[in-house]
């Protein structure tokens, strides 16, 4: 019997030990068994690195790299540097996974010819997960499985549906031939490293394989603390952002510069709205909120003029002017916020 070729599983580990045993069981369980299964452990400061160490010992498929604290992007680099596989998938250590995850992605991989396969997944909370014995997925509707071009993949990243945009570009339901990911790594230090990563490797494909079947969990762990709390690197977006409209310019496509263009006004707009309030303390701030509102105009005009050269896209101008109309809201909400905020302190 031909011997399944090898899977590259590259799972970063960080401060995840309540939930890692069982997690990395569902791994060693699958039902596709040629695994190569990379823990990067990105210096923990609970006991994730000592769990790593005992999981290790239970099969030979698992290798650990211990590396110093550096985030999420470089661990993944980190696996790509050392996984072997002809394959290369990609799994969050909080995250729970169908048995036959592996298995299913590599059958519609080659039943279709395509470079990547994916999967549909499930959102839950931190709360739920630790009551996990096995991920069951949900009474499934009947398998449709999609084959995409590079440019309808491309297409799916920006499409009007959010959750069809966030299949699109996360890593972890996918499986891709290793080929891909020669010349390409994530960005070291950034948040929002798949939404800079995953176009790059659309554009190489000839075929995706995309499946509506739910065959992983994705874990929020948003608390409403953690909400309270302003990230900078949600300034890593716009920068995704700009990579999008220089790339999608190169491709010459009106189409899909609009959708992009859109999507960057919603992410300014959800932006602007975390930090104008004035719970909230950034360097800067005054600056940095003009800068904001000049990066929001700018993009609105380059919308209105994209329109103007392209009479068939005029259908979506409404769009446009309801995250204008929103953003103007926002503005005068947290104005008008702040004034009673400094009467008050008077």
């Amino acid at each position: 019997m031909k011997k399944e070729p090898l899977i590259s599983v590259i799972v970063p580990v960080r401060n995840v030990a309540v939930l890692l045993y069982h997690n990395i069981d569902t791994l060693l369980s699958q039902t596709y068994k040629n695994l190569e299964i990379i823990l990067v452990e990105d210096e923990s400061e609970d006991s994730s690195s000592a769990v790593c160490e005992n999981i290790a010992k239970k099969d030979s498929r698992i290798k650990i790299i211990h590396q110093a604290h550096s985030g999420i992007s470089i661990a993944r680099n980190t696996g790509l540097d050392a996984a072997t596989g002809e394959y290369i998938a990609f799994m969050d250590a909080d995250d729970f996974i169908s048995l036959n995850l592996y298995e299913y992605l590599y059958k519609i991989l080659i039943e279709n010819d395509a470079d990547v396969a994916e999967c549909d997944f499930i959102k839950t909370d931190v709360q739920k997960a630790v009551y996990y014995e096995n991920f069951e997925p949900p009474v499934q509707e009947k398998e449709k499985v999609e084959i995409y071009t590079s440019n309808e993949a491309l297409r799916k990243l920006h499409d009007d549906d959010l959750h069809t945009c966030i299949k699109a570009v996360v890593l972890w339901n996918k499986l891709y031939k290793r080929e891909l990911w020669d010349g390409i790594r994530f960005p070291e230090y950034k948040k929002f490293e798949d939404e800079m990563t995953t176009y790059k490797i659309l554009d190489k494909c000839k075929k995706v394989a995309s499946s509506n079947q739910i065959l992983y969990a994705y874990i929020q762990r948003n608390t409403f603390s953690m909400k309270r709390r302003f990230d900078m690197h949600r300034f890593d977006a716009i920068e995704a952002y700009d990579n999008y409209l220089s790339f999608f310019k190169q491709k010459k496509s009106p189409d899909m510069l609009e959708r992009v263009a859109r999507r960057y006004l919603r992410m300014l707009t959800i932006i602007r709205d975390e930090i104008s309030p004035y719970t909230i303390s950034i360097v800067n701030k005054d600056q940095t909120l003009q800068r904001i509102d000049q990066r929001f105009e700018n993009i609105y005009q380059y919308l209105k003029e994209l329109l103007a050269q392209n009479p068939e896209l005029q259908d979506r101008q409404k769009y446009h002017q309801e995250y204008y109309n929103k953003y103007k809201e926002i503005i005068k909400f947290h104005e008008e916020r702040n004034e009673r905020h400094l009467e008050s302190n008077f």
